[in-house]
């Protein structure tokens, strides 16, 4: 990184941008998953469908374009993508 920023010069024109930051860590959490990608089956004729979280929101399919039922879908864990998430205080 070409600039190295101490904690009181970073703004909110760095948010959702990665900058390089120098100072103590004083706290760290423990890494948590965080989902990025649900995926679903419909429990009636088994479509599977995948739908990116966005703003921390998963948005279900309220209906299966194959069987034309309404709310037959169901959260599959094991084919959803997560990614690692860790809370770090400077």
């Amino acid at each position: 990184m070409r600039e190295v920023y101490r904690i009181r010069e970073i703004g909110p024109d760095a948010i959702d941008k990665l900058v390089a930051l120098k100072g103590i860590v004083i706290r760290c959490s423990d890494v948590i998953p965080e989902m990025k990608e649900a995926a679903f089956l419909c429990f009636k004729c088994g479509r599977e469908e995948t739908k990116y979280i966005e703003r921390g929101r998963i948005q279900e399919p309220t209906h299966c374009e194959t069987c034309r039922n309404r709310n037959t879908f169901s959260i599959q864990h094991n084919q959803c993508v997560f990614s690692d998430k860790q809370h770090v205080k400077i």
